[in-house]
């Protein structure tokens, strides 16, 4: 009994930390090969350095949505990969397996003890607590503006005129083309989604540890000893 017992501790502790246990998401954004226009190219260069960068910012808007479906979907409660119901069925599992290390201790003796334990391994109260508070289902700081992420956008300039002189000098400048490189920008903006999902998290399991010890750990302690005692007498 003494060896149940220490396992149902141990179980114990493991709930207090399962909210921070949670793996962190690295959301990855899919931006295919359009991110970057050559300027030594003509089919895909730019006639203007504001024709180049219209087309950035056409290129980089579906991009920064797929971040701001991805922050929907983690901090939408009733969605599968969000972080709420990741910790919803951790905490289920973790109440099952308290629940399972009851049974070997279960005696006509620890009976009325360990059905108030029971009674007390369940995530009703805890969830209750969560879903309640508004600033836990949204993330505090949302994706900044894209015009945030576009500034690290980097623009370039081809020149044939460089080196050239009278009427060839005039043409190259007639003929300057502009590209861009959108890949900084992208680097910036998931940069930007990471952090954000990570401070995010941080709250979310800092509340969950939070009602957790309020609603199951700390009446649950009173009890402890109690079953421990009631083992203790039976001589086990």
């Amino acid at each position: 009994m003494t060896h149940n017992f220490a396992h149902l501790q141990a179980g114990i502790r493991g709930l207090e930390v399962c909210p921070s246990q949670i793996l962190f998401p690295c959301p990855v954004l899919d931006y295919g090969l359009c991110w970057m226009r050559s300027p030594c190219v003509w089919e895909e260069s730019f006639p203007s350095q504001r024709a180049a960068a219209q087309n950035a910012e056409e290129i980089f808007l579906p991009i920064y949505q797929q971040a701001e479906e991805w922050v929907r979907c983690y901090t939408d409660a009733d969605n599968l990969d969000s972080w709420f119901d990741t910790f919803h069925r951790s905490l289920n599992r973790h109440l099952g397996e308290l629940r399972d290390a009851l049974t070997p201790m279960r005696t006509q003796q620890t009976v009325p003890v360990l059905n108030r334990i029971t009674a007390l391994l369940l995530p009703d109260k805890v969830l209750a607590e969560l879903e309640a508070d508004p600033s836990f289902l949204y993330m505090a700081h949302t994706l900044s503006h894209p015009s945030h992420y576009l500034r690290h956008a980097e623009y370039s300039t081809y020149d044939s005129s460089e080196g050239e002189t009278g009427i060839i000098w005039l043409l190259g400048k007639l003929l300057i083309r502009h590209g861009y490189d959108l890949l900084p920008a992208i680097i910036a903006l998931e940069a930007d989604l990471q952090q954000k999902a990570k401070n995010y998290q941080r709250i979310c399991a800092g509340r969950a540890e939070n009602a957790i010890h309020k609603h199951i750990i700390v009446p649950l302690n009173l009890l402890l000893p109690m079953l421990y005692q009631t083992l203790s007498t039976q001589g086990t």
